[in-house]
């Protein structure tokens, strides 16, 4: 559904500085940032090809750029698109962190009720 690796750049930090990195870089932003709120409504206006909002795991995604790009092509992650595609995801890309992967895309956070 949404796989595609993207490798950090080798460095000669120590394991432990290196590791301390990567956490920072994968642990979402709180949503007490300067990211929008969105309620699932306004999600779902956005489910075109040429306008693909998509909800993982509380965090909204602009992937309209992206669906050109995904490896198994973009009609996959349409299956998603304009609602919260958690489940699917996962169902497809335990492995994967969606967060890190999509971090160019993020637009903001799932309005809680």
């Amino acid at each position: 559904f949404f796989l595609m690796i993207r490798r950090p750049p080798r460095s000669t930090q120590s394991r432990s500085s290196a590791a301390s990195d990567v956490y920072k870089r994968q642990t979402p932003k709180s949503p007490n940032s300067n990211m929008k709120l969105y309620t699932m409504d306004e999600v779902a206006e956005h489910r075109s090809y040429n306008d693909a909002w998509i909800v993982l795991h509380g965090k909204v995604y602009d992937v309209t750029e992206y669906l050109d790009v995904h490896p198994g092509g973009g009609q996959l992650v349409m299956q998603g698109v304009g609602t919260d595609a958690s489940d699917l995801f996962e169902e497809a890309h335990k492995y994967v962190n969606a967060h890190y992967l999509l971090s160019d895309f993020h637009i903001g956070f799932l309005k809680q009720k």
